[in-house]
């Protein structure tokens, strides 16, 4: 992802913020997408409208404590950090490749992409991420807002097709601003 696409990706996730004391999802504009399914001797094409959801959460602290402590988030959650823009304070990693497990925690947990056989389709795809955060002071509180965004698409490992979108389930993004928050009140 290119530095202009990444200032795109951080400007949509501070478009979506919301304040207050607990995490909110909001929708970014709607974006659509096309696959290419391969179907016995035939292919089909779907197009899906795909949300961006946004966790926010605004925390009574400044900015460079909030700063140092989404870097520790990120190592907590076994993302590596690819992205540390401190002009727009924003980290995050826009090219993860991940299979079953993102650290110790199952992708099922954090991604929803479907299921196969009864088992999530997340746990058995290759998967491709973008986590993103950035920071923003809030005058309003004087404190800092903390805006996460988690994006994903998988394929199976064991068949060639393309790679489908998957939805965020909320999970990563609350984990990261919780472990933030927690590393502030120490």
């Amino acid at each position: 992802m290119t530095r202009a696409m990444v200032v795109g990706v951080c400007a949509a996730v501070a478009a979506c913020a919301s304040s207050g004391g607990t995490p909110s999802p909001s929708s970014a504009p709607t974006t659509m997408e096309t696959t290419r399914i391969a179907a016995g001797t035939g292919t089909m094409t779907m197009t899906t409208n795909r949300d961006i959801a946004t966790n926010a959460k605004t925390v009574a602290y400044g900015m460079d404590g909030v700063w140092a402590a989404v870097r520790a988030a990120y190592d907590s959650v076994a993302v590596p950090v690819a992205i540390f823009d401190a002009a727009s304070h924003s980290v995050g990693n826009s090219a993860l490749r991940v299979r079953r497990r993102l650290g110790d925690v199952a992708l099922s947990k954090y991604l929803n992409c479907g299921s196969t056989q009864g088992f999530p389709s997340a746990d058995t795809y290759e998967i491709q991420m973008s986590v993103l955060t950035q920071l923003r002071s809030d005058p309003a509180s004087g404190g800092t807002t903390i805006l996460t965004t988690v994006q994903g698409q998988g394929r199976p490992m064991t068949i060639s097709s393309e790679f489908t979108p998957c939805s965020s389930t909320g999970g990563l993004e609350t984990r990261i601003i919780d472990l933030v928050t927690r590393a502030l009140r120490r």
